[in-house]
Protein backbone atom coordinates (compact mmCIF):
# COMPACT_ATOMS: atom_id res chain seq x y z
CA UNK A 1 0.00 0.00 0.00
CA UNK A 2 3.03 2.20 0.33
CA UNK A 3 5.61 1.25 -1.73
CA UNK A 4 4.66 3.97 -4.03
CA UNK A 5 4.62 6.50 -1.52
CA UNK A 6 7.21 9.25 -2.24
CA UNK A 7 9.27 9.91 0.89
CA UNK A 8 7.89 13.29 2.96
CA UNK A 9 11.26 14.21 5.21
CA UNK A 10 13.84 13.18 3.04
CA UNK A 11 16.62 15.16 4.03
CA UNK A 12 17.30 16.52 0.19
CA UNK A 13 13.57 16.80 -0.67
CA UNK A 14 12.75 20.68 -2.03
CA UNK A 15 16.20 21.76 -0.79
CA UNK A 16 16.85 24.05 -3.97
CA UNK A 17 13.64 25.63 -3.67
CA UNK A 18 12.51 28.67 -1.63
CA UNK A 19 9.68 28.67 0.56
CA UNK A 20 7.05 31.66 0.28
CA UNK A 21 5.78 31.89 3.26
CA UNK A 22 2.63 34.20 4.69
CA UNK A 23 3.83 35.59 7.98
CA UNK A 24 0.65 37.13 8.76
CA UNK A 25 -1.22 33.80 10.33
CA UNK A 26 1.82 32.91 11.81
CA UNK A 27 2.44 36.27 13.54
CA UNK A 28 -1.41 36.01 14.79
CA UNK A 29 -1.33 32.18 15.73
CA UNK A 30 2.53 33.60 17.72
CA UNK A 31 1.16 35.98 19.62
CA UNK A 32 -2.17 34.46 20.66
CA UNK A 33 -1.22 32.10 23.65
CA UNK A 34 1.79 34.08 25.12
CA UNK A 35 2.19 36.81 27.65
CA UNK A 36 6.02 38.12 26.52
CA UNK A 37 7.41 39.66 23.40
CA UNK A 38 10.77 37.44 23.32
CA UNK A 39 8.73 34.53 24.09
CA UNK A 40 6.08 35.22 21.53
CA UNK A 41 9.38 36.44 18.65
CA UNK A 42 10.57 32.56 19.89
CA UNK A 43 7.69 30.82 18.98
CA UNK A 44 6.81 32.51 15.42
CA UNK A 45 10.64 31.52 14.37
CA UNK A 46 9.29 27.78 16.12
CA UNK A 47 7.11 27.50 13.41
CA UNK A 48 8.41 28.88 10.19
CA UNK A 49 11.36 26.22 11.00
CA UNK A 50 8.80 23.41 11.10
CA UNK A 51 7.07 24.83 7.76
CA UNK A 52 10.71 24.55 6.34
CA UNK A 53 11.02 21.29 7.73
CA UNK A 54 7.62 19.99 6.67
CA UNK A 55 7.98 21.26 2.90
CA UNK A 56 11.76 20.24 3.19
CA UNK A 57 12.98 23.79 2.04
CA UNK A 58 16.41 25.35 3.47
CA UNK A 59 15.21 28.99 2.18
CA UNK A 60 12.17 30.71 3.31
CA UNK A 61 11.27 34.38 2.62
CA UNK A 62 8.45 35.47 4.74
CA UNK A 63 6.18 37.66 4.09
CA UNK A 64 4.18 40.64 6.25
CA UNK A 65 1.85 43.39 5.52
CA UNK A 66 2.19 46.26 7.56
CA UNK A 67 -0.42 47.77 9.27
CA UNK A 68 -0.14 51.30 7.45
CA UNK A 69 0.05 48.97 4.17
CA UNK A 70 -1.92 51.13 1.40
CA UNK A 71 -2.93 47.43 -0.04
CA UNK A 72 -2.73 48.74 -3.57
CA UNK A 73 -5.65 51.20 -3.13
CA UNK A 74 -7.82 47.99 -2.78
CA UNK A 75 -10.29 50.03 -0.25
CA UNK A 76 -10.84 52.83 -2.42
CA UNK A 77 -12.45 50.80 -5.41
CA UNK A 78 -16.22 51.17 -5.84
CA UNK A 79 -16.99 47.57 -5.09
CA UNK A 80 -20.28 46.26 -3.59
CA UNK A 81 -18.93 46.29 0.00
CA UNK A 82 -15.82 48.10 0.82
CA UNK A 83 -12.51 46.36 0.85
CA UNK A 84 -11.63 44.54 4.80
CA UNK A 85 -14.44 46.89 6.66
CA UNK A 86 -15.56 43.99 9.09
CA UNK A 87 -11.67 44.03 10.54
CA UNK A 88 -12.38 47.23 12.16
CA UNK A 89 -14.82 46.10 15.11
CA UNK A 90 -11.91 43.11 15.82
CA UNK A 91 -9.96 43.57 18.84
CA UNK A 92 -6.07 43.50 18.30
CA UNK A 93 -3.77 40.72 20.30
CA UNK A 94 -1.81 42.90 22.22
CA UNK A 95 1.78 41.23 20.81
CA UNK A 96 0.33 41.21 17.70
CA UNK A 97 1.67 44.99 17.04
CA UNK A 98 5.07 44.54 18.71
CA UNK A 99 5.88 40.91 17.02
CA UNK A 100 4.83 42.73 13.27
CA UNK A 101 7.20 45.89 14.54
CA UNK A 102 9.88 43.59 15.84
CA UNK A 103 9.76 41.46 12.56
CA UNK A 104 9.66 44.14 9.79
CA UNK A 105 12.96 45.89 12.30
CA UNK A 106 15.03 42.86 12.00
CA UNK A 107 14.51 41.62 8.70
CA UNK A 108 17.59 39.52 9.04
CA UNK A 109 17.84 38.11 12.63
CA UNK A 110 17.46 34.58 11.66
CA UNK A 111 19.24 34.59 8.01
CA UNK A 112 21.65 32.17 9.07
CA UNK A 113 18.86 29.72 8.93
CA UNK A 114 18.08 31.07 5.50
CA UNK A 115 15.52 32.93 6.61
CA UNK A 116 14.39 36.65 5.72
CA UNK A 117 11.72 39.47 5.77
CA UNK A 118 10.06 41.07 3.02
CA UNK A 119 7.38 43.66 2.96
CA UNK A 120 6.06 46.41 1.14
CA UNK A 121 4.31 49.76 1.71
CA UNK A 122 2.78 49.05 -1.21
CA UNK A 123 1.76 45.36 -1.28
CA UNK A 124 0.18 43.24 0.74
CA UNK A 125 2.26 39.86 2.02
CA UNK A 126 -0.39 37.81 -0.02
CA UNK A 127 0.38 39.97 -3.53
CA UNK A 128 4.15 39.66 -2.73
CA UNK A 129 4.26 36.41 -2.65
CA UNK A 130 2.20 36.26 -5.89
CA UNK A 131 5.22 38.23 -7.47
CA UNK A 132 7.94 36.34 -5.61
CA UNK A 133 6.28 33.34 -7.23
CA UNK A 134 6.46 34.06 -10.70
CA UNK A 135 9.48 35.13 -10.27
CA UNK A 136 10.88 31.86 -9.13
CA UNK A 137 8.60 30.02 -10.92
CA UNK A 138 9.14 26.14 -10.17
CA UNK A 139 11.95 27.12 -7.50
CA UNK A 140 9.10 28.59 -4.99
CA UNK A 141 6.48 27.21 -3.14
CA UNK A 142 3.71 29.09 -1.87
CA UNK A 143 2.42 28.32 1.61
CA UNK A 144 -0.23 30.48 3.31
CA UNK A 145 -3.69 29.59 5.20
CA UNK A 146 -5.27 32.56 3.23
CA UNK A 147 -6.99 30.36 0.39
CA UNK A 148 -6.90 33.42 -1.71
CA UNK A 149 -3.22 32.17 -3.05
CA UNK A 150 -4.55 29.26 -4.34
CA UNK A 151 -4.61 30.82 -7.38
CA UNK A 152 -1.01 30.65 -8.31
CA UNK A 153 -0.10 28.81 -11.07
CA UNK A 154 3.26 27.43 -9.48
CA UNK A 155 3.78 25.02 -6.61
CA UNK A 156 1.79 25.13 -3.43
CA UNK A 157 2.13 23.50 0.03
CA UNK A 158 -1.05 21.78 0.61
CA UNK A 159 -0.81 21.33 4.56
CA UNK A 160 -3.91 18.98 4.73
CA UNK A 161 -2.46 16.87 2.78
CA UNK A 162 0.96 17.43 3.64
CA UNK A 163 2.40 17.76 0.18
CA UNK A 164 3.77 20.04 -2.43
CA UNK A 165 1.37 20.26 -5.50
CA UNK A 166 2.13 21.52 -9.20
CA UNK A 167 0.15 22.17 -12.07
CA UNK A 168 0.37 21.14 -15.37
CA UNK A 169 -1.17 24.79 -16.56
CA UNK A 170 -1.54 28.49 -14.76
CA UNK A 171 -5.55 27.40 -14.93
CA UNK A 172 -5.52 24.47 -12.95
CA UNK A 173 -8.46 23.16 -11.33
CA UNK A 174 -11.45 23.40 -8.61
CA UNK A 175 -13.14 20.89 -6.87
CA UNK A 176 -15.75 19.87 -4.03
CA UNK A 177 -14.89 19.34 -0.65
CA UNK A 178 -18.42 17.46 0.46
CA UNK A 179 -17.03 17.34 3.99
CA UNK A 180 -16.75 20.36 4.79
CA UNK A 181 -18.80 22.03 2.06
CA UNK A 182 -16.45 23.98 0.72
CA UNK A 183 -15.00 24.82 -2.84
CA UNK A 184 -11.31 25.21 -3.16
CA UNK A 185 -8.78 24.35 -6.41
CA UNK A 186 -5.38 25.50 -7.48
CA UNK A 187 -4.65 27.61 -9.97
CA UNK A 188 -6.15 30.93 -11.49
CA UNK A 189 -9.31 28.94 -12.31
CA UNK A 190 -9.90 29.40 -8.10
CA UNK A 191 -9.54 32.72 -8.72
CA UNK A 192 -12.71 32.50 -11.65
CA UNK A 193 -14.68 31.12 -8.74
CA UNK A 194 -13.59 33.84 -6.07
CA UNK A 195 -14.82 36.13 -8.40
CA UNK A 196 -18.84 34.19 -8.55
CA UNK A 197 -19.01 33.43 -4.68
CA UNK A 198 -16.55 36.02 -3.16
CA UNK A 199 -14.17 36.10 -0.37
CA UNK A 200 -15.74 36.55 3.39
CA UNK A 201 -12.58 36.78 4.78
CA UNK A 202 -11.41 40.12 3.06
CA UNK A 203 -15.35 41.31 2.72
CA UNK A 204 -15.38 41.03 -0.72
CA UNK A 205 -18.87 40.30 -2.40
CA UNK A 206 -18.55 38.57 -5.26
CA UNK A 207 -21.68 38.56 -7.66
CA UNK A 208 -24.39 39.80 -5.92
CA UNK A 209 -26.82 37.78 -8.25
CA UNK A 210 -26.11 35.55 -10.62
CA UNK A 211 -29.42 35.51 -13.20
CA UNK A 212 -31.42 36.17 -10.54
CA UNK A 213 -30.25 34.23 -7.34
CA UNK A 214 -27.57 34.11 -5.12
CA UNK A 215 -24.39 32.72 -6.09
CA UNK A 216 -22.45 30.86 -3.27
CA UNK A 217 -19.65 28.05 -3.30
CA UNK A 218 -22.18 25.35 -4.55
CA UNK A 219 -23.62 27.24 -7.40
CA UNK A 220 -20.17 29.02 -8.31
CA UNK A 221 -18.54 25.19 -8.66
CA UNK A 222 -21.72 23.83 -10.81
CA UNK A 223 -20.92 26.83 -13.02
CA UNK A 224 -17.28 26.57 -13.32
CA UNK A 225 -16.47 22.66 -13.07
CA UNK A 226 -16.75 22.12 -16.63
CA UNK A 227 -15.15 25.36 -17.93
CA UNK A 228 -11.91 24.17 -19.51
CA UNK A 229 -10.12 27.38 -20.39
CA UNK A 230 -9.74 31.02 -19.01
CA UNK A 231 -10.97 32.53 -21.56
CA UNK A 232 -14.36 30.86 -21.50
CA UNK A 233 -14.42 31.36 -17.64
CA UNK A 234 -13.71 35.37 -18.02
CA UNK A 235 -16.15 35.46 -20.78
CA UNK A 236 -19.17 33.89 -18.32
CA UNK A 237 -18.32 35.65 -15.62
CA UNK A 238 -18.25 39.03 -17.08
CA UNK A 239 -21.48 38.87 -19.15
CA UNK A 240 -22.73 37.46 -15.45
CA UNK A 241 -21.69 40.78 -13.81
CA UNK A 242 -23.05 42.64 -17.72
CA UNK A 243 -26.41 41.00 -16.64
CA UNK A 244 -26.47 42.05 -13.41
CA UNK A 245 -25.01 45.63 -13.86
CA UNK A 246 -22.70 45.15 -11.58
CA UNK A 247 -18.51 46.33 -11.45
CA UNK A 248 -16.74 43.27 -12.58
CA UNK A 249 -13.93 44.98 -12.84
CA UNK A 250 -13.82 46.50 -9.11
CA UNK A 251 -14.79 43.18 -7.63
CA UNK A 252 -12.00 41.67 -9.22
CA UNK A 253 -8.76 44.21 -8.73
CA UNK A 254 -9.79 43.23 -4.68
CA UNK A 255 -9.27 39.30 -5.44
CA UNK A 256 -7.00 39.33 -7.76
CA UNK A 257 -3.11 39.00 -6.65
CA UNK A 258 -0.61 40.43 -8.67
CA UNK A 259 1.86 38.83 -11.22
CA UNK A 260 4.68 41.44 -11.23
CA UNK A 261 4.83 45.08 -10.02
CA UNK A 262 2.50 46.89 -12.35
CA UNK A 263 0.23 44.19 -12.90
CA UNK A 264 -3.26 44.50 -12.23
CA UNK A 265 -7.21 43.15 -12.64
CA UNK A 266 -7.38 44.82 -15.71
CA UNK A 267 -4.40 43.72 -17.29
CA UNK A 268 -5.25 40.29 -16.69
CA UNK A 269 -8.74 40.36 -18.17
CA UNK A 270 -7.36 42.14 -20.93
CA UNK A 271 -5.18 38.63 -22.02
CA UNK A 272 -8.22 36.40 -21.06
CA UNK A 273 -11.38 37.94 -22.30
CA UNK A 274 -12.26 37.76 -26.25
CA UNK A 275 -15.68 39.39 -25.99
CA UNK A 276 -15.71 42.69 -27.83
CA UNK A 277 -18.76 44.08 -26.33
CA UNK A 278 -17.02 42.83 -22.99
CA UNK A 279 -13.57 44.44 -23.76
CA UNK A 280 -15.63 47.83 -24.24
CA UNK A 281 -16.94 47.78 -21.17
CA UNK A 282 -13.77 46.87 -19.05
CA UNK A 283 -12.38 49.76 -20.80
CA UNK A 284 -14.63 52.02 -20.11
CA UNK A 285 -14.83 50.82 -15.99
CA UNK A 286 -10.70 51.06 -15.97
CA UNK A 287 -11.12 54.70 -17.01
CA UNK A 288 -13.63 54.91 -14.52
CA UNK A 289 -11.41 53.67 -11.97
CA UNK A 290 -8.44 55.86 -12.62
CA UNK A 291 -10.96 58.96 -12.41
CA UNK A 292 -11.91 57.38 -9.12
CA UNK A 293 -8.71 56.62 -7.22
CA UNK A 294 -7.15 60.08 -8.62
CA UNK A 295 -10.39 62.04 -6.80
CA UNK A 296 -9.87 59.86 -3.59
CA UNK A 297 -6.07 60.20 -3.49
CA UNK A 298 -7.27 64.52 -3.73
CA UNK A 299 -9.56 64.56 -1.35
CA UNK A 300 -7.20 62.88 1.11
CA UNK A 301 -4.66 65.68 -0.27
CA UNK A 302 -7.41 68.14 0.82
CA UNK A 303 -7.38 66.07 4.49
CA UNK A 304 -11.31 64.87 3.71
CA UNK A 305 -12.33 61.14 4.31
CA UNK A 306 -13.72 60.44 0.80
CA UNK A 307 -15.30 57.41 2.21
CA UNK A 308 -17.80 59.69 4.28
Amino acid sequence: LLAGVKPQFESDHNADKVLLLDADFLIYRAAATVKTLPTAIRRFYTMVLTEMFMTGTKTCRIFITPSDCAKCNRYHYPTVKRYQDQRKAKPELPLKGPLKDHLLANPQEYLEQGISVAASSWFEADDLIIIHAHELKELGIVSSGDKDMRLTPYPWWNAEMGRVEELEDGFGHIYWDADKKKLLGHGRKFFWAQMLMGDAADNVKGISKYDGSLCGPAKAYALLKDVSNETEAANMVCKAYARANQNVLAEAECLWLRRYEDDSAYAYFMEVVTDEAILGWLMQLHEYHLAHLKWVEEQSDDNQDPEN
